[in-house]
């Protein structure tokens, strides 16, 4: 009798282990705050372009001082871009982020794998403000009607 038990004890677990892992939780994001995402749900994403053309997946991501995502690090063609995350659509159903600009315009944002850019110099600070002008800090966006302090 104890063997039964002990069975279908195991049994009872064994299947509402089951339903626990099949269970899917999206994070609700607190009132007056914005979606929360996991990383592995931004990682391996693909990256779309302005003419819906594919420009490669999200490999890595930059954190920058204020602890929130700065920049994307998309692998094209072997080589990395750096697109800053604030300024992408990102459509989580699909798993894509897309990008309102062409591959011709952000190749000044490529780097080889071995060569990561300093993404504080004051350079390439500016030169992500010329592709993207609506960036006024690392990877902060210009909210229509904010006043916004000069970028030093």
């Amino acid at each position: 009798m104890a063997k039964i038990r002990a069975g279908s004890t195991l049994v009872v677990i064994l299947s509402l282990a089951g339903l626990a892992q099949a269970q899917v939780t999206t994070e609700q994001p607190a009132p007056g705050t914005s979606e929360m995402r996991r990383a592995s749900q931004i990682i391996g994403s693909s990256v779309r372009l302005n003419d819906g053309t594919g420009y490669g997946k999200v490999e890595d991501f930059v954190i920058g001082p204020d602890n929130h995502i700065e920049y994307l690090i998309v692998n094209y063609e072997n080589q990395f871009t750096a697109l800053p995350y604030s300024v992408g659509q990102y459509n989580p159903t699909q798993r894509v982020i897309t990008y309102n600009v062409t591959p011709q315009v952000v190749q000044p944002l490529r780097f080889a794998p071995n060569a990561w850019p300093n993404f504080g110099d004051p350079v390439y600070v500016r030169r992500v403000r010329s592709i993207f002008p609506g960036i006024v800090g690392r990877g902060t966006r210009v909210v229509p009607g904010a006043v916004v302090a000069p970028p030093p």
